[in-house]
């Protein structure tokens, strides 16, 4: 079987065997499940692939959907996906070495084995990731390190208007100047005041 067909195999492979348990529907490359935060799981391959040699990685988001209202972010509606996502990470960043990780098919591997690696580092990693980010709080940590904008959406959700100004001055302060004048405008309806610069 051609490298890139393999990676659809495998797909399924770790769909029944890991994420269809675990409440995931599968469309395509990508999974969702739905939970307090939807949670989108992808399977994405690489735009260099032929037929003999093929690579994917997995890339995880979560949609939250009071801090995308409130970030000033584009309704989504039902069909949500990946790239939608307020919270995104590759798989590779919470694996060991936190580094890119792709897994490499060739042309008559073995997709079971592969799967195998696949399921290994979701139920060690990916799906705890998922299981920790469910509430508010650890949502707001995942961003202090992160991006100061998207910390201070978090903090106002939180309803906590006082940390929310600081990672807006954070973010203002770290702001190129075209971003400036729309960041003034979302603290400005949040109730945060920015410093006159």
């Amino acid at each position: 079987m051609e490298a890139p067909k393999l990676i659809g195999t495998i797909a399924s492979i770790v769909h029944k065997q890991i994420l269809k348990p675990n409440g995931f529907r599968k469309k395509g490359m990508t999974a969702s499940r739905q939970r307090t935060y939807p949670e989108i799981l992808n399977f994405q391959s690489s735009k260099w692939n032929d037929s003999k040699s093929a690579e994917f990685t997995i890339n995880l988001g979560i949609y939250i959907e009071e801090i995308h209202e409130c970030s000033g972010a584009h309704p989504v509606g039902d069909n949500i996906k990946e790239y939608n996502c307020d919270m995104r990470e590759r798989i590779g960043s919470l694996m060991p070495g936190g580094t890119d990780y792709w897994w490499e098919v060739r042309e008559g591997s073995d997709p079971e084995s592969i799967a195998s690696e696949v399921i290994d580092a979701l139920s060690s990693f990916g799906l705890p990731w998922f299981d920790k980010y469910q509430n508010l709080v650890n949502i707001a940590s995942f961003y202090e390190n992160k991006d100061p904008f998207m910390a201070a959406v978090t903090q106002v959700v939180l309803g906590n208007i006082k940390q929310a100004e600081e990672f807006a001055k954070l973010a203002y302060m770290k702001a190129h100047k075209l971003r400036k004048r729309p960041l003034r405008d979302w603290a400005l309806k949040n109730g945060i005041a920015l410093p006159n610069q």
